[in-house]
């Protein structure tokens, strides 16, 4: 005998399969990955805009006790107040709100940093939230409860890893 090629058909054809299996397993663990990470990222920036959106109030609301402040010490000075308690009273609120806003801005920078670090950025980076937050629709609103459990079921990448690998593995049986 000359050379010969002995070539098992099996698995030649069932092993691109597996291969082809366990690739796109691959591709669905990285878009899982993917779909926590912009999750992480829409969380912690919902958060960041929470945290300003009680800043803008607690600004508000210094802004209007200061108004009744001034207005408090006209009123003393020109022996219009029946009593000094108003005056106290205002003062007291303005330096609870004062430490609510120190409060706040700690909060706002632990919510910068955070996202900052689900965005790769360094975390001393400045982050704020824009001007608005508008609804984004993710899904219509004709559909059944079925079909978004349908939907949900299709677009989970966990479970289409798990199908993938098992039609991995099991291709690999039909070779044994």
């Amino acid at each position: 005998g000359g050379p010969s090629l002995r070539v098992d058909a099996a698995e030649a054809i069932c092993e691109p399969l597996v291969r082809m299996q366990q690739l796109r397993a691959t591709g669905e663990a990285a878009r899982a990955v993917r779909n926590k990470t912009q999750l992480s990222a829409a969380i912690n920036y919902y958060e960041l805009a929470r945290v300003h959106g009680r800043l803008a109030i607690n600004n508000e609301i210094l802004d209007r006790i200061n108004q009744m402040i001034d207005r408090a010490q006209i009123a003393d000075k020109a022996g219009l107040s029946k009593t000094k308690g108003d005056l106290n009273r205002a003062m007291t609120e303005m330096f609870l709100r004062k430490q609510e806003s120190i409060d706040l801005e700690g909060q706002a920078g632990a919510a910068a940093a955070r996202l900052a670090k689900v965005l790769l950025l360094p975390p001393e980076t400045l982050l704020v939230p824009s001007d608005g937050i508008y609804p984004l629709v993710l899904i219509s609103q004709d559909k059944t409860l079925e079909n978004l459990m349908e939907l949900a079921v299709m677009n989970r990448p966990e479970l289409n890893v798990s199908r993938f690998m098992a039609g991995a593995a099991n291709e690999r049986l039909r070779l044994a």
